[in-house]
């Protein structure tokens, strides 16, 4: 009787087992036959397979109801690896032509696909499915996505039989490329793709980077070279050359550890990610510029601190929201070493971050800042200026460029109206366009130096009725992968109708 329920059992199992191993092997030949016809030279026929989608179709179909039980290791590994370039493709097609991957908004960690019968993103499968459950780094040298920064992608399909042995060359092409792996025998540096700092852990089981590359470098690179990394080209790895000018987005690189070199100024934070930044900036004078630009004594000393608290969130790849606060303090000691201090939280207001346009490094920003009370400026009869009255409009436009790996150039320019509204009527207005510098040296991905310069004329009678041009030297140190300090220190060198001071800066920022 026994006997008979185990062949009843394994008569119903074995031939579906059968099956889904038929199954897999249809999937397997197929993805091959496609990447054989639509893959030439590392680069994808992106048009071809859009003006015929009828083979992708069908592949999707399979990858999407696959069941990966009782499959072994290397069919379920063979199988999202395939899964993965296959999904990149189909899921760009709606969007070609363009000329980034990274100008669809959420492409690797937002958009979900069916795999296998689960639903994931692109980064559940990389790093849930395959990185956590089969470690292996090599994985970084065949999953391919859609950038001309990556590995090549294959013209034929990973197969269970031939997968290490698959691995291990596209491993070897990959790192004796003297593209993505750049030597300078003269000035004795390399420089690594940005993956080696993106997944760095990945590469480091036995040994450091270099460790790993020589591993498989038919050329020995000495520990001795200095390690940089080379900027990543997110241009679409398209058979058709036109598709791959024209502007890249905004959009920072998404799973960089560097956010010293992703989160410049100019760059948008990812979907639902969120910024927190103080930023404490203590101004100290003993003299002004008259309206001759003269230097003269303020009979005493000035000091404004002025903390601002910011607080931003992303919305999409192409709008950030969030708000600043402004908590002021103001001393005045004249020669009479009587100290006049007021102290106060002025100003509180909303602002909107965005990117309308896909042109990389270019972003703006609206701020409107409202005076949380009256008797802010001050007069002669009362006290000292602690803030402007009234309603502060900021039009910001920032422009990030990067020159090489180890250099940015960061421009802002800022419309700045102000609306006087005390005694519940407008009084007076200005309007004030400051254009800001700051050529910026990335000495490691944690540590910066730049230098700033700031031009800030204000405009009235028929021309600048005041300004200032203020100069300084600034660093930033990314502590850890989300806190980061800065500090600065600038001089007003040169102005009508302002201060001749100095300030001392220090911020902290937290990316989350």
């Amino acid at each position: 009787m026994y006997k008979m329920i185990l062949l009843l059992c394994l008569s119903l199992v074995l031939p579906v087992t059968g099956i889904a191993n038929e199954d897999i092997k249809v999937f397997f030949e197929q993805a091959d036959v496609f990447f054989k016809k639509h893959v030439k030279n590392g680069l994808v026929d992106y048009e071809g397979i859009k003006n015929n989608t009828a083979e992708l179709d069908e592949l999707m179909k399979m990858v999407e109801t696959t069941s990966l039980a009782g499959l072994a290791r290397e069919e379920q590994i063979a199988f999202y690896i395939n899964a993965y370039n296959l999904t990149v493709i189909n899921s760009l097609l709606p969007n070609y032509p363009i000329a980034s991957i990274q100008s669809i908004n959420g492409f690797f960690d937002n958009q979900v696909h069916l795999i296998a019968r689960e639903k994931m993103t692109l980064n559940d499968l990389e790093k849930e499915k395959l990185l956590k459950h089969y470690p292996d780094a090599r994985y970084h040298f065949v999953l391919v996505c859609a950038a001309k920064g990556c590995p090549k992608i294959t013209n034929f399909a990973y197969r269970p039989a031939q997968l290490d042995a698959q691995l291990e060359a596209q491993t070897r092409l990959a790192l004796n490329d003297p593209n993505f792996i750049q030597v300078d025998e003269v000035k004795k540096t390399v420089k690594l793709s940005q993956i080696f700092s993106w997944y760095k852990n990945d590469f480091l089981e036995e040994g450091d980077l270099l460790d790993f590359v020589n591993k498989y470098r038919e050329s020995f690179i000495s520990k001795n070279y200095r390690l940089g990394y080379y900027e990543y080209d997110w241009a679409l790895n398209d058979t058709k050359e036109n598709r791959n000018s024209g502007n890249l987005s905004n959009n920072p690189t998404p799973t960089t550890t560097s956010n010293l070199k992703t989160y410049t100024p100019s760059a948008l934070l990812k979907p639902k990610q969120i910024e927190v930044k103080v930023f404490n900036n203590l101004y100290t004078q003993a003299e002004f510029f008259d309206s001759d630009k003269n230097r003269k004594s303020v009979n005493g000393r000035d000091l404004y601190f002025t903390s601002i608290a910011q607080f931003s969130y992303g919305l999409s790849s192409k709008f950030n929201l969030g708000f600043d606060a402004y908590f002021k303090t103001a001393s005045f000691r004249p020669t009479n070493g009587v100290w006049d201090n007021r102290v106060g939280l002025p100003v509180l207001g909303p602002k909107l971050k965005y990117a309308p346009f896909n042109i990389k490094g270019l972003s703006f920003q609206t701020i409107v800042l409202f005076p949380l009370r009256k008797g802010l400026e001050g007069n002669a009869n009362t006290s000292r200026f602690l803030e402007y009255q009234g309603i502060q409009w900021f039009q910001q436009t920032f422009y990030d460029k990067r020159i090489g790996e180890d250099f940015n150039i960061f421009g802002e320019f800022t419309l700045w109206s102000r609306i006087d509204t005390q005694n519940d009527g407008v009084k007076s207005s200005n309007l004030s366009t400051p254009l800001k510098i700051f050529p910026s040296y990335f000495a490691t991905d944690w540590l910066s130096f730049y230098l700033m310069t700031e031009w800030t004329p204000t405009w009235g009678d028929g021309g600048i009725s005041a300004y200032y041009i203020q100069s300084g030297a600034g660093a930033k140190f990314q502590v850890t992968k989300r806190f980061e300090l800065e500090v600065l220190y600038s001089s007003f060198w040169n102005g009508k109708n302002a201060g001749a001071g100095q300030t001392y800066n220090l911020g902290v920022r937290y990316l989350y």
